[in-house]
């Protein structure tokens, strides 16, 4: 993790106003907002064994960490929407945040990217999308390379409980049925398919060179 007030340190604005920067993670944070536009922030931590507490009126945020996973107690959309409340200026807009907190909610802004420039300029993958497990008949998708659909049952960007799937059995009509539909009654997330794509790389964007002129890549 980059140590933001390393970077900053003895930095102006101007040349004239000192920049402070406070810096901590989402389950450090608590904040109020109210609707005539006032709002505070108070930060609780530990640093170097001590218990820290501060309270402050930011002039903008940075946000470097995703607000919606589906461990256990990461959620912090209500973070996420207490700031757009409070009408906090955010470097990455609040609004880009909440939206990529659900992966098929993103995957629809591509969808109609897509539709507006046409496959050519703007090509997906195949990808179906399924509400909950009730309707779970689809066709394979035709990909000659993969014989196997990849199931994700999580709406994050992390992507947990994905399930490769490469046999289908037949209904009476001879519709395919994917034969996890049992395991995906007992869970509540809506579901999306994909063809499954091997390749010889991944290539991870590195968030830490953010703030400079590029972006790196690393296998």
């Amino acid at each position: 993790m980059t140590i933001m007030v390393k970077c900053f340190r003895g930095k102006k604005v101007h040349g004239e106003y000192d920049i402070r920067v406070e810096q901590a993670q989402f389950s450090e944070i608590n904040l109020i907002a109210h609707a005539d536009g006032s709002y505070a922030i108070d930060i609780q931590a530990f640093r170097n064994g001590t218990k820290v507490v501060r309270s402050f009126r930011p002039d903008f945020v940075l946000v470097r960490q995703h607000s919606f996973s589906m461990a256990e107690n990461e959620d912090f959309r209500n973070l996420i929407i207490g700031m757009h409340y409070a009408g906090i200026p955010s470097v990455n807009s609040l609004e880009s945040i909440y939206n990529f907190c659900d992966k098929p909610w993103a995957f629809a802004q591509l969808v109609s990217i897509s539709k507006t420039l046409g496959v050519e300029k703007f090509p997906l993958i195949e990808q179906t999308f399924y509400p909950n497990h009730k309707e779970m008949v689809f066709q394979k998708p035709n990909v000659a390379a993969s014989p196997s659909v990849v199931f994700e049952e999580s709406p994050s960007i992390a992507s947990h409980g994905v399930i490769d799937v490469n046999e289908f059995v037949k209904d009476s009509i001879g519709s395919r049925i994917c034969p996890c539909k049992s395991a995906l009654m007992n869970v509540s997330s809506v579901t999306s398919t994909k063809p499954l794509l091997v390749g010889q790389f991944i290539v991870d964007v590195m968030e830490e060179v953010v703030l400079g002129e590029g972006f790196e890549g690393g296998q």
